[in-house]
């Protein structure tokens, strides 16, 4: 009996992640326009949060946005670590703001790949009448970026966030501590959507 259960499992999820990566990042958009339209707030940032944890590949973003010089950045692991934490809730944040006004309007997501270099691909979703691009890694097929009028947001992030950091670093280059002093910044920043 458990070698079935066992098997019935395995079968059942390799019929699950059968999807192709556009229909499994339908199914995602779909879950994001369900989320934004939850009348309750607590309850639509947890579904947004949950949504954000389990599609989006946070560890490669947080990289990005920190970028090799504070991503390695040996005094300041307490701060990285403290950075990692906090990505849900900068990814909701960030997102949220774009896509508020789209709750329970049309989506879809064209099946024909954007070419975004040997690990990466791209699709073109369309949400209520806006059309943007999705970048998903090819190795785990979570989302890594999203280009809204050209505009990569993990770039636009990380443009912002590393201008904080280098000012943060600046101050005193052999002592500082930028990621923690980004990461309290960020804490204290009123609209941060504060995933659990």
């Amino acid at each position: 009996m458990q070698k079935f259960v066992l098997v019935l499992i395995a079968a059942l999820s390799l019929s699950a992640s059968a999807d192709t990566p556009d229909q499994q990042l339908a199914t995602t958009v779909q879950q994001l326009v369900a989320d934004v339209g939850i009348q309750d707030q607590t309850q639509k940032y947890s579904a947004l949060c949950d949504l954000v944890k389990a599609d989006i590949d946070l560890p490669t973003i947080s990289g990005e946005i920190l970028g090799q010089q504070f991503s390695t950045l040996t005094r300041d692991q307490a701060g990285i670590d403290q950075f990692n934490a906090l990505m849900p809730s900068i990814v909701v944040t960030t997102f949220y703001s774009l896509v508020s006004d789209k709750a329970g309007q049309a989506s879809s997501v064209n099946p024909s790949p954007v070419p975004k270099g040997s690990e990466r691909v791209g699709y073109r979703v369309t949400i209520g009448g806006t059309t943007i691009t999705v970048t998903l890694l090819k190795s785990n097929n979570k989302i890594v970026d999203a280009d809204w009028a050209g505009i990569s947001v993990v770039k636009m992030k990380e443009r912002n966030l590393q201008n904080q950091l280098q000012q943060y670093y600046g101050a005193d280059p052999a002592n500082s501590l930028p990621v923690s002093q980004l990461v309290q910044s960020l804490q204290n920043d009123k609209n941060l959507i504060r995933c659990p």
